[in-house]
Order: structure tokens, then sequence, then C-alpha cells
């Protein structure tokens, strides 16, 4: 029987439509795209385990002269990196935050990469890699636009998130100047939110609140906006180091492609070294923009963590003579011989999908009957493998311009100061309220700073108004931002109702 024995034409027609409206809505910007299908790469174990430590790598400058000898890696005319056969390249990237909801990696935490156009509008893909492009090369204009907020609209375009619908004129001509059309980006974000309201219709708000942290979108468009971004991630970090999540080391070791294998461990926040090597006998191009970074698969509850942006290293080490041939098959090939395939490299671009599975079954397989044999005798002991150091780096120019080497790179903070503005204090009730201003630091960081200083604020103040009352033991009840960047600190003397 055949398919049109079943259904006539129009029928099938209507099926297409139909399934078509569901592909657009499951890729909807904002729907759930944590990438669940992410597993260890035995052979990338394998492989960077076995690199001799002794082996010493030289730097490649993005400005340096393009030498393409046979055995030196080197950047493309079109960013790409080309790995010689046989090395690596070790590298940091200093990135933004894909995710404004979800809290941010920590320190140690395993990260494989993930395609970026699993993440991002198809309509808006060439947007997104020029504008992170135009970042990495130091482009005055990307920089005076804050980065991370185009970033955040543009994965949540196309939605009612009021990170896309808090941009400025000048953010939404940057935008179009990095798709090549004018009003790209608007005609797009209007024209998915129609059909996004066609399905569910969705309350619009314009607060945005993470963790205890929260602001209204609309200061994204003034003077406030790079402090309330620097907050925002502030927070995002916060939640991630205070939550952090127990998943396999090994998650690390990562396949990008056949016989280019990666090895990616967060060092905080939204900084991450990654290893990449080339096992093949060919050349290997490795494009770090259609990347993204990722800390495991998210299936256990509360192990979700932002993803973070990549874009091609202004530098990187390559170290040279990194495999040993054969290496990749050792650990493997009396399990494969066992379940009765080949393993040989004719047969791997073949069977290797399907063997990496039976291998990997088999492997949980004999794990359980150990663990059931060894706990007929004694206490089961957990085994940690050890994983050899990543080699050395020579100073490495991240995105940004900023120098770095092995040390984990850090924020740079800018310092809090405030100002007292007025104070209204009852001294029959015992209960006031201290107004101030955030001159400069972030509003994370000044809420700190005002509550750890906060008597000293208010007998200050106090002196200087004539203000007359007790000022000593004092708990603050409410802290609340108010316009721009004054806060209101509501406060009582201790044993006082409210």
């Amino acid at each position: 029987m055949e398919f049109r024995d079943i259904v006539s034409f129009k029928d099938a027609a209507a099926l297409v439509v139909a399934a078509f409206a569901v592909m657009q809505s499951v890729a909807a910007p904002g729907d759930d795209d944590y990438v669940a299908d992410i597993s260890m790469s035995h052979a990338a174990q394998a492989y960077f385990k076995a690199v001799p430590e002794n082996l010493k790598g030289e730097t490649v400058s993005r400005s340096d002269p393009v030498v393409r000898e046979e055995s030196n890696a080197y950047y493309t005319e079109d960013g790409a990196i080309s790995i010689p056969p046989g090395a690596m390249i070790v590298f940091k990237n200093a990135g933004k935050c894909m995710d404004p909801h979800l809290p941010a990696p920590s320190s140690g935490e395993p990260m494989q990469f993930i395609n970026a156009e699993r993440l991002i509008p198809r309509q808006l893909q060439d947007t997104y890699r020029t504008l992170l492009e135009r970042n990495s090369r130091g482009d005055p204009e990307v920089a005076a636009n804050n980065l991370q907020h185009l970033v955040w609209a543009i994965r949540t375009a196309g939605t009612e998130d009021p990170l896309a619908n808090n941009l400025s004129d000048r953010q939404l001509d940057l935008l179009d100047a990095c798709s090549g059309r004018h009003g790209a980006f608007s005609r797009f974000h209007e024209r998915q939110k129609k059909r996004n309201a066609k399905r569910k219709r969705n309350r619009v708000q314009n607060r945005i609140s993470v963790g205890n942290f929260s602001y209204d979108a609309s200061e994204l468009r003034g003077t406030n906006a790079t402090r309330l971004v620097s907050s925002h991630i502030e927070t995002l970090t916060e939640m991630g180091s205070e939550s952090k999540i127990r998943s396999s080391e090994n998650l690390r070791y990562g396949e990008i492609e056949e016989d280019l294998y990666s090895d990616v461990v967060c060092e905080g926040g939204l900084t991450f070294s990654a290893r990449i090597l080339n096992a093949s006998s060919e050349r290997k191009e490795f494009r770090a923009a259609d990347f993204a970074a990722q800390v495991g698969n998210g299936i256990v509850t509360g192990s979700r963590r932002q993803r973070v942006t990549m874009t091609v290293p202004n530098a990187f080490t390559v170290i040279k003579g990194a495999v040993k041939e054969g290496v990749s098959i050792d650990r493997d090939v009396s399990l494969a011989e066992e379940m009765g395939f080949s393993y040989s490299r004719v047969h791997r671009r073949t069977q290797k999908k399907r063997s990496a599975r039976q291998i990997s079954s088999l492997r949980e397989n004999m794990a359980e009957s150990k663990k059931t044999e060894r706990k007929r005798t004694t206490k089961t002991t957990t085994v940690v493998e050890e994983v050899p150091p990543v080699p050395a780096m020579a100073p490495v120019t991240p995105i940004g311009g900023a120098v770095v080497t092995n040390e984990v790179l850090r924020p740079i903070v800018e310092p809090v100061r405030v100002r007292v503005i007025a104070l209204e204090y009852d001294e029959k009730a015992e209960t006031g309220v201290l107004t101030v201003e955030i001159l400069s630091g972030s509003f994370k960081s000044a809420n700190k700073y005002i509550r750890d200083n906060f008597e000293e604020l208010v007998k200050n103040q106090a002196k200087k108004d004539g203000v007359k009352g007790s000022f000593e033991k004092l708990e603050i009840m409410e802290f609340s931002v108010a316009d721009g960047a004054r806060c209101n600190v509501k406060f009582k003397r201790e044993g006082t109702e409210k």
C-alpha cells in the first residue's frame, strides 16, 4: 500500500503545513532549548590523557602574519583556526551570557561545545556572528552599546521578554548594521511576536527579576543600563556559586566532528579554558564563532546553567606532536572485539555512532556487574581518575584585548560610591527612610555597601540635617530601587513594631 492510498494530496499538504507550524512553535526564541544530547567522548578522554606533559607550545596571535607552513596552526581569512595533524590548540574564552534567567557556571564545572545555531533564530544568525566578530576586533560602536544586552535581545527576539523590547534606537541601528538590512531585527521581532501571540496569549511584563534582584526593563534605555546589566550578571554568578552542581568530570571531553576533540572547563562565571585536538592525518578547521559552551545536558533538575558565547580568540597556544597514533582505540578495542564488530579506522566513520552507543551500554553493564560483585565481599569504593593538567600557556589575549594567563579571569569591579540625599525619621515611632543615590558601582555591590555601613550613613546625615533621635541598633525593613539610581531604605530600631 502506498502513501497516496491512505491520504489525498490535499490532506498531505495540510499535514505538511501543520508540521511546519509545530516546528516554528518549537523553534520559537525563548522556548526551552537546553541541549540534552550531550555525552562524554571516550576517544577524546583517551587522547587528552595521553598528551605528554613536557610538550612546549608557541603562541599564535591574530595580528601575526599568516605563515601557511604544513606544520603551523594559523588563522584563516574567514576567521577559522587551521590546526595541523596531531596538534592541539589551547586558549581561553571570556564570553557573554546567553540565558538571562539561568545561574552562571561555577569554576571547575565541565563544559562542551554546542552549535550556536541551536540557540539563535535562523533569521538572526548572521546578525549574531557579525556582532560578536566586530566585538572581538574591538569595535567601539559595539563596546558603547552594551553587548551583553544585545546578546540577550537576540536570544529572546520574537517574544514578549522585556530584554528584547527595550532597546535604544542606537542599539537597533547597530543590530541592523550587523544584519546588513535596515530594520531587519525589528521586522523579525515584531512579526514573530504576532505569530507567538496567535498561539498563546502572554501578558506583557516589563519587570525583570533574577534571584533577589529586580529592575524595570525600561531603564535599559537610559544611563544606568551598564550598571543594571552588571548587577544582573553578578546575581546570576552568585546563584551559580550557591548551587554548584555535581556532574561527571568526564563530560568535559567532547567530539566536535570526526577526529576533532575538545576538552572544556569553566574557570568561573563566563570564562572557560579549552583544548582542541586534531587526531586526524589531515588539517582541520575549528570555527569558534559557530559554537557556544554549555554545562552538562540539563537532565538533572536544577543543573542548567547559562550558555556562554564564543568568538575567534585573539590568540592561542599551539602544541605540536600532542597525538600518539592509535591512542583513541586502545581503551575500547577489547570491548569492541568482545561485541564482535570491527573498530578499525576504515570502518569507524560508518560504525562510530552505533559503536559508541554499544560501548557505552556495555560499559554500564560491566560496571554494574562489578559493583554487585564487589558489594558481596566489601564496601563500595569510589575511584577518582586523575586528569593531567592543561599544558602551560603563554599569555593569551582573549575577546576584548585583556592579556591573561592560566589564572581565572575576574570581572573588573567598579568601586562603589554613594551619596545620601535625604533622611526622614519619626522619633516617636523610631522608624525612618534613608534615600541614597548610587554614583558608581553596581546596584548589588552598592546594596551590600549600604547595608554594611547603614548606621554610619544614617548618623552622618542626621548630624548634617539636625535630626534628633537614637540611631543605634538599626534594622533595615525594606530596600527598594526608586527612579534612576536612587534607593529608598526603610528602617527601624530593633524591638520597634513596624
